[in-house]
């Protein structure tokens, strides 16, 4: 349940957007300009950047497999009160029926 631990946001926000956005924001005399660590540590970040999508999807994934109506049927089990897991089951099994036809 790696999605549980994930912090998403964080690895979304910190990993892609943001260097992301300053990357695109660079002219060619920047990028001609960079020191070579500069240089360096953003070649590397460019080259993880595959990774780190696949792991973002990775993630989605298993949250999308976890939060299905017959796992949070079960929250009943751990003391949640079945009248407030009745609309979120609801809401899933329309969604489950949905994603099938």
């Amino acid at each position: 349940m790696e999605f549980l631990s994930a912090r998403f946001k964080d690895m979304l926000v910190t990993s892609l957007i943001t260097p992301m956005r300053e990357l695109s924001k660079l002219t060619t005399v920047d990028i001609e300009t960079m020191k070579p660590r500069d240089l360096t540590r953003t070649a590397k970040w460019v080259g993880e950047v595959p990774r780190s999508v696949e792991r973002a999807q990775a993630i989605v994934k298993a949250g999308h497999d976890f939060f299905r109506s017959e796992n949070i049927e079960k929250l009943v089990h751990l003391g949640t009160p079945l009248s407030t897991l009745t609309p979120m089951i609801n809401d899933l099994r329309d969604e489950e029926r949905s994603a099938v036809a």
